[in-house]
């Protein structure tokens, strides 16, 4: 065969060859394509998930760069930990101000939703400079969560001065925060420094009587809040004066004007206690220096304001067997009974129980005398298994023979009965009855 007819044969063959390569690559390609179209996206979004929880690590961390890079990476900004938090609230309790800032460009909702948002998350955590940040980015400084409470009265409740003040300079509603502080300040310790902030900020102290927020206060026990409501111009009233316990300011006060010894709390400018004296006022609250020194500056005197509360029946409750017998000696009785129907004697309590049961007692209480609820006070003693009590009115007079008028029972019955109220029977004290009533010729029933 010549050399062209050979060539002339192979032609085509070469042709079919290429042609078969081709469509191989091609095919090849396809196939190449088809998974790479398949396997990218999962490639991609598993790239987003390792940018995610390098974003929360961050978040905890306060790594700025890395932040930066997993949100370049395709991190997801409003992304939750296992916990369900989301990474801006790990940023915020974790104080990283600079990652805040990030996830808000990034496009984090600075108004969140309901307790869970960002603004109450730096409130709750104690982040005010994260507070001021969200708030430049539009979160609302009056927002009120999922139980209704702004996010200022949180701060407040917590004692945190520069996260309330960043919100009432961020345009929070002071309304009625001095109060919230007031009803505080028995939880922070925080409450001087908080008042002052607030007053300086402008809170008004009250609607009506300044006086009554100091008196507020002073009903929390609240002395520094006081002062700091004094400084601020309040009106310090001599009732003010007699709950910060403070002696020399009373003397002063009545020295100056008195016509305040002889009038009630409720006539003296501020008071809290309507109608009753301020030495009833002093008793309460258990200023007894105080209470001392206005009986003898004539509190008692025919010309005092007439008590709404019974003098004795509180220094009795104190404890006071001085106190007690000072009253007695001005004439008080100690069987005139309190608004509930009590006189003194049952309200005996204290460490000098004993010292206060034997001064009334000695100053004419009666220990027989029956109580509202039926029968003397030696029944509830039995009643309530006070062994101490039973012996104190037994060695005073305590007559055992003396029936519930109602019921019938005796002491001693009460206090042998297991079932009654739960209490198990109180041999010692049935003892004690059944000799007591020996004594006296009584005829002992059987149990």
């Amino acid at each position: 065969m010549s050399e062209s007819a050979a060539q002339t044969d192979s032609a085509p063959t070469s042709r079919v060859s290429i042609q078969s390569v081709t469509t191989v690559a091609v095919l090849v390609l396809a196939a190449v394509v088809i998974l790479i179209s398949g396997f990218l996206p999962a490639y991609q979004s598993w790239l987003a998930d390792r940018a995610t929880e390098t974003l929360l690590r961050c978040c905890r961390s306060g790594d700025v760069q890395a932040a930066q890079s997993a949100l370049a990476d395709g991190a997801d900004c409003n992304a939750a930990d296992k916990q369900g938090q989301r990474a801006i609230s790990v940023a915020i309790e974790s104080g990283h101000e600079q990652v805040v800032e990030l996830l808000l460009d990034a496009g984090v909702d600075p108004l969140g939703s309901g307790t869970n948002g960002p603004l109450f998350t730096a409130v709750s955590s104690g982040q005010p400079s994260c507070v001021g940040l969200l708030v430049q980015y539009g979160a609302d400084p009056n927002s009120a969560g999922n139980r209704g409470v702004p996010p200022l009265e949180v701060a407040i409740r917590k004692g945190d001065v520069q996260s309330a003040e960043a919100l009432i300079e961020a345009g929070a509603d002071i309304g009625d925060s001095l109060s919230v502080t007031v009803q505080a300040a028995d939880q922070i310790s925080t409450e001087a420094e908080m008042t002052r902030m607030l007053l300086r900020h402008g809170a008004v102290v009250s609607q009506s009587d300044d006086g009554e927020t100091l008196m507020e206060a002073l009903g929390y026990s609240n002395g520094e809040v006081a002062d700091v409501l004094i400084e601020h111009g309040v009106t310090y009233t001599v009732t003010a004066a007699i709950a910060l316990n403070r002696i020399d300011d009373v003397r002063r006060m009545i020295q100056d004007d008195p016509s305040l010894l002889t009038s009630t709390a409720e006539d003296a400018p501020g008071g809290n206690r309507t109608g009753t004296s301020l030495l009833c006022e002093a008793l309460v609250r258990g200023r007894r220096e105080i209470a001392m020194w206005l009986i003898d500056a004539g509190a008692l005197s025919d010309s005092a304001a007439v008590p709404e509360c019974s003098l004795m029946n509180i220094a009795a409750s104190h404890g006071d067997a001085e106190m007690v017998r000072l009253l007695l000696s001005h004439g008080l009785d100690p069987n005139e009974p309190d608004e509930s129907g009590l006189a003194a004697l049952p309200w005996a309590s204290g460490p000098d129980r004993a010292g206060v049961i034997e001064a009334l007692i000695e100053g004419g209480a009666d220990v027989n005398g029956l109580l509202p609820t039926g029968g003397p006070l030696l029944l509830r003693a039995a009643r309530q298994r006070d062994l101490e009590l039973v012996n104190l009115l037994l060695a005073h007079g305590a007559d055992p023979t003396i029936a519930d008028p109602i019921t019938g029972n005796l002491a001693v019955d009460l206090a042998r009965w297991s079932h009654y109220h739960g209490e198990p029977a109180h041999p010692e004290i049935v003892q004690v009855l059944e000799d007591s009533m020996k004594q006296r010729g009584a005829a002992i029933s059987e149990p």
